[in-house]
């Protein structure tokens, strides 16, 4: 875990991960104790990174698990640039704080940069808000501030949960930010005939 901390976040020292580069996780649950994460709140924290992080393969077999026990990732700017998660499954994500227990997606107004984030072929499972208060919720993903933008391509919710009440899967808290949830498969698999289901 540290290794993917250390590539993402550069928790154990300069991240490795470059602007516009991408990331490959091997297939495997990753968790981490009190010595590897980001902080005691959240896993992994990317800061002002755009690029992508995404599975060896597109199966959703790289997990990133809270244990119950904090977020899984807050994404806080992407330059000017677009992150993509491609096929991770979050699980076991609670924000004891705040919101999205999967995912906090913010852009950073401090320097001006927008927050662009695209989740391909993800799963977010067993994700947890635990705060009942205004501007609280989204068990799985919760976002906000101007200039953020979220897209979503066949991604799944299972299971997730908000105290507050609002969003068990996905919470915006203010009326500046954006989500697109797009009804078609991301390539290669554009060709393939989508069915409804369940969200």
């Amino acid at each position: 875990m540290t290794e993917v901390l250390g590539t993402i976040s550069g928790v154990s020292g300069e991240r490795h991960m470059k602007s516009s580069q991408s990331t490959s996780l091997a297939l495997a649950t990753y968790s981490c104790d009190d010595y590897t994460c980001e902080n005691d709140r959240e896993m992994v924290g990317p800061k002002n990174l755009d690029g992508a992080i995404k599975c060896a393969y597109d199966s959703a077999g790289c997990v990133m698990d809270g244990e119950n026990s904090r977020r899984i990732m807050t994404i806080y700017g992407t330059k000017r640039g677009t992150l993509i998660i491609r096929a991770i499954t979050f699980k076991n994500g609670n924000a004891a704080q705040g919101v999205g227990g999967g995912i906090n997606i913010a852009a950073n107004p401090y320097l001006e940069w927008q927050s662009v984030v695209e989740l391909v072929l993800c799963l977010f499972t067993a994700c947890k808000a635990q705060k009942v208060d205004l501007f609280s919720g989204g068990g799985a993903i919760g976002f906000h501030g101007a200039n953020t933008r979220v897209s979503l391509f066949a991604t799944r919710f299972t299971g997730n949960t908000a105290a507050s009440g609002d969003g068990n899967d996905i919470y915006r808290s203010d009326d500046k930010s954006t989500m697109i949830i797009d009804n078609t498969c991301p390539p290669p698999y554009n060709d393939n005939t989508l069915t409804q289901g369940e969200t």
